[in-house]
């Protein structure tokens, strides 16, 4: 699990239980996160985020107008109309899109992986929303990575709720 872990251990180690406290009545005793899914898409998303991370302002203005014309057509595709403010994200296309894009760290973990982790830390489990992984049904090559590692296979976060058990 890398860096990451080792990001994890650190925060179990060093805090009470990371001020989540509104949630246990002022005991902290619970951690919520949030982590990207893993998927066959992740290492080639990895790829895209450090390109945009380290390319110049040409050629991110490119990668944000072209993602976002993607999107867009999607949207028309799936009868959303042309939707540029996503009021369940709270944010335009364009701010999702570059946020998404210069995201770093972006360190995907599968989610048996991050409860196994957690457990073995001593917390429980008590809630876990995955994210849904669809299997891509396009062949494999260029359109199968346009389309499917573009939009579909279930890049977002799985969520946790953990609950610190009694030592």
């Amino acid at each position: 699990m890398g860096s990451i872990a080792s990001y994890w251990q650190f925060r179990i180690s060093n805090a009470k239980c990371y001020g989540y406290s509104r949630f246990s009545g002022g005991g902290g005793n619970y951690a919520y996160i949030a982590l990207y899914n893993k998927t066959e898409a992740s290492l080639w998303w990895l790829k895209k985020k450090e390109y945009y991370n380290r390319t110049n302002i040409f050629m991110k203005f490119l990668l944000v107008s072209a993602y976002t014309l993607f999107l867009t057509f999607e949207d028309l595709r799936k009868g959303r109309g042309l939707n540029m403010y996503d009021r369940n994200r709270g944010m335009y296309k364009v701010t999702d899109i570059i946020d998404w894009l210069g995201g770093l760290p972006y360190e995907p973990m599968f989610n048996d992986d991050v409860i196994k982790f957690w457990e073995k830390n001593g917390f429980k489990c008590i809630n876990n929303n995955k994210t849904m992984y669809y299997k891509p049904i396009y062949p494999k090559g260029f359109w199968y990575r346009m389309f499917v590692y573009l939009k579909v296979v279930g890049l977002g976060c799985n969520e946790f709720l953990f609950k610190k058990e009694k030592q």
